[in-house]
């Protein structure tokens, strides 16, 4: 017996700990999983921030080199 419960009501405490125990875990796995998925969308983001800018930065450059190249001419 659990804190003075009849046996029939220890296997009913018993099943509802068990299934608020399930919901919890359930629920830990969601946030986890969600945390994950944010964090890979927010490195796929940075991921992308920098490659813009060294795109961006990689064609300033052809440009001021153009713009040299045709300076000097």
């Amino acid at each position: 017996m659990v804190l003075g419960l009849t046996k029939q009501e220890t296997v009913k405490f018993q099943q509802v700990v068990y299934l608020l125990a399930k919901k919890v875990h359930y629920l830990l796995g969601k946030k986890v999983k969600y945390l994950l998925t944010k964090k890979v969308h927010y490195l796929l983001g940075k991921k992308f921030q920098y490659l813009l800018a060294k795109k961006v930065q990689y064609l300033l450059g052809k440009k001021v080199q153009y713009l040299l190249a045709k300076k000097v001419q």
